[in-house]
Parts: structure tokens; C-alpha cells; sequence
């Protein structure tokens, strides 16, 4: 999958890809606050992150993210 002889010359790292690893990925055309909106409707119970051993849910990230997007919004950001 990985054609590294092409790849390298613009990308060098690639060479230390697995052959599995793709060199590139297609992206959806939608900004990062709609896909993570989906990840929060459609994986809420998913963990999204992992942070200091303690495993934080799509549902809470996405609660937290607007609790501090509305505080911005109150303030004037």
C-alpha cells in the first residue's frame, strides 16, 4: 500500500511507515466542530480521551466543550 520510493522525496518520514499505513487519508468536507459534534451524538458513550489515567466519554467532553463555549459567548469571545 505504502509506495515509499515515491513517497520519501516529498514526505521522508513515510519511509518509516508500516507497509499498511497509508501515505494519505481522505477527509470529509466539514469543519473539526462538525465532526466532533457526530462524534459526540454518534459515540457518546465512546471514550474520546484519555487524560492522566482517567477516561473521559465523548457525552462529557461534548458537555464541557459547550459549557465553555457559552461562558465565552457571556463574556464576549
Amino acid at each position: 500500500m505504502n509506495n515509499i520510493s515515491t513517497n520519501e522525496k516529498i514526505l521522508p518520514w513515510t519511509k518509516h511507515y508500516d507497509l499498511e499505513v497509508p501515505i494519505t487519508l481522505n477527509y470529509p468536507n466539514v469543519t473539526l466542530d462538525e465532526l466532533f459534534r457526530r462524534s459526540v451524538k454518534d459515540h457518546s458513550e465512546a471514550i474520546a480521551l484519555i487524560f492522566f489515567g482517567r477516561e473521559i466519554r465523548y457525552r462529557q467532553l461534548g458537555h464541557w466543550v459547550n459549557s465553555l463555549a457559552g461562558a465565552m459567548e457571556e463574556i464576549g469571545h
